[in-house]
């Protein structure tokens, strides 16, 4: 199955993000970008399955937690 990465500002919003997605029964991880990955300095995202995205995004928009963008990582 695919797992997308939503880059978010920083660790702490990383960690935030983690938070109130497992509350609303989401499953993720907090990853650390690779420097290809970063943009604008942000090295943090959250992982889960790319099946989620519409969840995900919804989730983080009513929680006031920012997101940048959606990198997908096919077969992992």
């Amino acid at each position: 199955m695919s797992k997308c990465i939503i880059t978010v500002p920083s660790m702490t919003f990383a960690q935030k993000a983690r938070k109130v997605l497992l509350a609303n029964r989401i499953d993720c991880t907090v990853a650390k970008l690779t420097p290809e990955q970063a943009e604008k300095g942000c090295g943090w995202g959250i992982e889960t399955e790319c099946r989620n995205l519409e969840n995900v995004t919804r989730v983080l928009d009513i929680s006031d937690v920012p997101w940048r963008r959606i990198l997908h990582r096919e077969g992992r």
